[in-house]
């Protein structure tokens, strides 16, 4: 009787031991598959936040309707603006150089224009704007634009700036028709070399540069923007000159 409760009890302490393994075994299995589960968990949460974020969503409709400039640690972007490069993309880049060219469509200007700014971990940030004119010389549709030729510029105009975000300056008519005095026949000579010797007789009647064949408009709009990085006193000067189209 005696070795019969001897083989009970080591029964029961051979099963216990068993459940003791099973029940750790099955914990060891529960913590991996939880953990397995959190990481998903964290990686659904991460993805969702990125496709959420505003400022995200807000350069994505830039890109839409508008163009995206990305400078040395900061980018803006304008709705609805018609632009051209040779790629047909809407995203610019300074790419090693201090100043992104933009091609303006005829559909729009930059001035009196909303542009939202995106950056982080800059500070004294001032942005200015000035403006470039040309001659043109019409021809009842045909024009020969002299752009690379004598110009007038405009001082650098401070724009007030808002909460990530800075309206530009419109231009009135007279500041399109601004200009530096020129002497007529340099002016006809300037259309022969650019343009051909049917421009240079065409404007040589002209009494001034605004007086048509010969015409005045502007050319370029340009922003400097001036900043430096959190804990670095170093001055960033970036600038976006925007190419305005010409004649009539």
């Amino acid at each position: 009787m005696k070795k019969k409760y001897s083989y009970l009890l080591l029964s029961f302490l051979l099963f216990a031991c068993s459940s003791e393994s099973e029940s750790s075994d099955r914990s060891e299995t529960d913590k991996a598959n939880f953990e397995e589960e959190v990481v998903e968990m964290d990686e659904v949460i991460e993805v969702t936040e990125i496709e959420e974020n505003p400022e995200v969503l807000l350069q994505e409709s830039m890109l839409e309707n508008g163009t995206l400039v990305h400078l040395d640690g900061l980018s803006f972007g304008i709705d609805t603006l018609d632009v051209w490069n040779q790629g047909g993309e809407k995203e610019f880049r300074l790419e090693g150089y201090d100043t992104v060219q933009i091609y303006l469509g005829l559909a729009w200007g930059i001035g009196d224009r909303d542009l939202h700014l995106f950056y982080e971990h800059i500070e004294n940030l001032k942005i200015y704007q000035s403006y470039e004119t040309s001659i043109t010389i019409m021809n009842e549709g045909p024009h020969c634009d002299l752009t690379e030729w004598k110009h007038y510029k405009s001082k650098w105009s401070l724009l007030k700036l808002g909460d990530k975000m800075v309206r530009t300056n419109a231009y009135e008519e007279k500041d399109y028709e601004k200009f530096i005095e020129v002497d007529m026949n340099e002016l006809a000579e300037a259309a022969r070399e650019h343009c051909g010797d049917f421009w240079a007789e065409h404007v040589s009647e002209s009494t001034s540069p605004t007086d048509y064949p010969s015409g005045v408009t502007i050319s370029r709009t340009f922003l400097k923007f001036e900043y430096n990085f959190v804990d670095d006193p170093a001055t960033v000067v970036n600038y976006v000159c925007f190419n305005h189209p010409m004649g009539c």
